[in-house]
């Protein structure tokens, strides 16, 4: 497999993380398409990296995929949002405060109760 030069990170999983904290910032909306075409050529990927690609925004709930049509970005309420990978995106984000806030949430009603069944 093809690798970024980030890091040895695997370039389906830099233009996956790239593509969706677009999503999350707004440069590419909801409802809005992108062909594999324009992935490809944008990052300078083959096809099936350009496929791959597709496939994990797609589980992530992030796009559908639509054939004649490419990728159509989902708004993020339909996304995974407890997903380690879209945490890690949204992080990476101009969302980084919102999911901070979501994760304290989160920890504030999980540890007591996980606290106690330690005990």
């Amino acid at each position: 497999m093809a690798e970024s030069e980030t890091g040895g990170e695997l370039l389906q999983d830099a233009v996956s993380r790239t593509l969706a904290i677009e999503m999350m910032d707004g440069k590419w909306a909801a409802g809005e398409s992108k062909t594999l075409e324009d992935v490809q050529n944008r990052f300078g990927i083959s096809r099936t990296v350009a496929r791959e690609v597709a496939k994990t925004l797609e589980s992530m709930g992030a796009v559908t995929v639509r054939r004649r049509v490419g990728l159509v970005a989902r708004p993020f309420s339909e996304w995974q949002a407890l997903n380690h990978q879209v945490i890690e995106w949204r992080l990476h984000s101009t969302q980084r405060e919102r999911q901070l806030s979501s994760l304290t949430e989160l920890r504030l009603a999980v540890e007591p109760a996980a606290a106690a069944s330690a005990a």
